[in-house]
């Protein structure tokens, strides 16, 4: 497995990545997604994105999991498929959700809107 840490001057985000089975573009698309949600939302400072695969009995289901922080609390969404891509984009809009619902229900912690991310 692939660790990174991508930090900016206020948010880091962790990557778990099995090796050579997550092409690039897809950590990029995540990235990107969670580099935008954290500009509508600064209280968002840490994230940590693990890719996982599991093996059923006829098939392999892929997931992409997204824990995210916000004022120190640790929220978890994931996404699961036959791809990591059609995984990505379920955790990504799933994402966009649990965000949208988590400041309607702490509008102390942001003021901003939240348009979806894109893949």
């Amino acid at each position: 497995m692939k660790n990174c840490l991508l930090q900016t001057s206020d948010m880091n985000i962790e990557f778990y990545i099995p090796s050579k089975q997550v092409k690039e573009p897809l950590v990029a698309a995540v990235r990107d997604a969670i580099l935008n949600i954290h500009k509508q939302h600064p209280t968002i400072s840490k994230a940590g994105v693990s890719f996982q695969q599991r093996k059923k009995i006829v098939t392999t289901e892929k997931t992409c999991e997204i824990r995210f922080f916000v004022s120190g609390k640790m929220n978890i969404i994931s996404g699961s498929s036959d791809t990591f891509d059609k995984a990505v984009r379920k955790a990504i809009e799933k994402l966009d959700d649990a965000i949208a619902v988590y400041f309607r229900a702490h509008p102390e912690t942001s003021e901003t809107v939240l348009a979806p991310a894109e893949v």
